[in-house]
């Protein structure tokens, strides 16, 4: 019984973390603008520099993630609680806060690169003379492929992809969830 109230307790906790983290992300996604991912590093410094709060807008999408994290790790928990039937969707909640995991990881180091290093390579940019511009634009360059290739595609899989496939699946195979859900 105890172990049920637990249960209840972190699912309500997992379930307020994931609606204020989504809010937080569609929020900071809407301040962070329309970005096609074919501009040039010129349009781009100039897009991060009409916006003060840059920095701010990719800490908010970081804890939005933990915020993430959380619900997954809570939902993930009350998996598997019906007995031996349940092992496999235990299994797969632990898969998808693992796939999460990586994914926030990855995340993180591509916001802290966006939010970051490409503020300073903005200013840097702003504060140069025409002359000197072409280093820092070259650097936002080789900075935003960085972004927009590798770092992009491995973070939509595990952020987006497979851990949502992966507590689907868990929520479909767990005995406690009921079979509509």
């Amino acid at each position: 019984m105890f172990e049920k109230k637990q249960i209840r307790a972190s699912l309500r906790l997992g379930s307020v973390c994931a609606i204020l983290g989504t809010v937080m992300y569609v929020a900071s996604g809407v301040l962070h603008g329309p970005l096609s991912g074919s501009e040039g590093a010129e349009i781009l410094f100039r897009h991060v520099l009409e916006r003060p709060y840059w920095t701010l807008i990719h800490l908010v999408s970081m804890l939005a993630i933990l915020l993430w994290l959380v619900a997954f790790a809570a939902l993930a928990r009350s998996f598997g609680a019906s007995g031996e039937d349940s092992a496999f969707s235990s299994l797969l909640g632990q898969l998808a806060v693992v796939n999460l995991t990586v994914g926030a990881a990855v995340s993180f180091l591509h916001f802290s690169i966006d939010g970051y290093v490409l503020t300073e390579l903005a200013y840097k940019w702003a504060a140069s003379a025409p002359a000197e511009q072409e280093e820092a634009v070259r650097m936002g360059e080789v900075v935003h492929t960085l972004l927009r290739r590798p770092l992009f595609v491995v973070e939509i899989l595990f952020l987006f992809g497979l851990p949502i496939a992966l507590i689907g699946l868990g929520i479909a195979l767990d005995r406690e969830y009921p079979a509509w859900f």
